[in-house]
This record gives C-alpha cells, structure tokens and sequence, in this order.
C-alpha cells in the first residue's frame, strides 16, 4: 500500500474543505446540480476550478484533458451507476412497499446508497486536489481566471453561462480564507 504524502493528502482536505464550504450555498449546489444533468459536467471538477481560481491558480489544457480522462472513467464506472441506483430505488422498492419513502428499512437503504456516492465523490476529492494543485501555477487574478479554468476543467460551450456566472459569484464572495 502507498501512503499519499503529507502536502498531497493536506491539498486533497483544502480542497475538501473549500468544495464542502461552497457547495452548502444552495445557489452553488442548485447550479452544479443543473449543469451536471443538462450539460454533463463533474460537479468535482466545476468546484475544482472555482478552487484553483480562489487560490489564484491557472491549471494547463494538456493537465486539464488527463484530469478530466481520470474523472471520466472514475464517475462513469462508480459514481454515476451509484447515483443512478440512488435515484431509482424508490421505484423499485414500491415492488415491495407501498409507499418507500415513509418505510424506515428503506429510509436506511436510501439513506445507505446516498452514502456510499458521498463517499466516493468524497474520495475523488481527496485524490484530485494534490493532482490540480500540482498541474497548476499561479497566476494573477482576473475576472476571465475562472472562465479559463472552467474551461480547461469543464468545457462549457454547451452550458449555461448563467450557472457558471452563479459560481464564480459565489467563489468571489465565499470567505474562503483558510481552506486552501
């Protein structure tokens, strides 16, 4: 087993706390939520952009495509079938309650799945944070910092401006000081 070293597991919990901290405004989780499920973006990566550009730091197309390579493959083969299990298990389990979302074992059970997909949003979190912190550099702030890590991170050609703007509005007045 290969322990991660001190500075890449303190960037991973940075990042933690900084993504955590932004994503508990409703704004903030509502937008990401929309741009996941409308456009397909990795809500990770959109909260890694916003954390990069707090930090005023500029991440590399060529790191950005093996970053977004690494996120693919992660969520296509474990978070999203999670998530997709979460959201039709109340329709599956009226095969055998009636009404699931008042029926404690099953509460337990929802409440179980959502869980497990935290925790691996969670994990890959963790595991992204020392990979953006390493493929970025600083930079001084602009207002198009954003735009540009967003861009690296998220294409959004095919999103909605207005979520993003919603974000970065957010970054720019989150008191971010200390978590990163």
């Amino acid at each position: 087993m290969t322990a991660r070293s001190d500075p890449e597991q303190e960037q991973g919990n940075a990042f933690w706390r900084f993504a955590t901290t932004i994503y508990a405004e409703k704004q903030v989780c509502d937008a990401c939520l929309r741009l996941q499920d409308r456009s397909g973006h990795y809500v990770n990566l959109l909260l890694g952009a916003l954390w990069l550009t707090a930090q005023s730091r500029r991440i590399s197309q060529d790191a950005g495509v093996r970053l977004r390579t690494k996120c693919e493959r992660f969520q296509s083969d474990i978070t999203m079938p999670l998530r997709q299990v979460r959201r039709d298990f109340w329709v599956s389990a009226k095969a055998y309650v009636a009404d699931p979302q008042n029926d404690d074992l099953s509460i337990k059970v929802r409440d179980g799945l959502k869980a497990a997909e935290l925790a691996t949003e969670r994990f890959e979190i963790l595991m992204l944070g020392p990979m953006l912190a390493e493929a970025s550099e600083p930079v001084p702030k602009t207002d198009l910092l954003a735009w540009s890590n967003f861009e690296v991170l998220t294409p959004w050609s095919q999103s909605d401006p207005d979520d993003l703007k919603i974000l970065i509005a957010a970054q720019s007045t989150a008191d971010v000081t200390g978590l990163s």
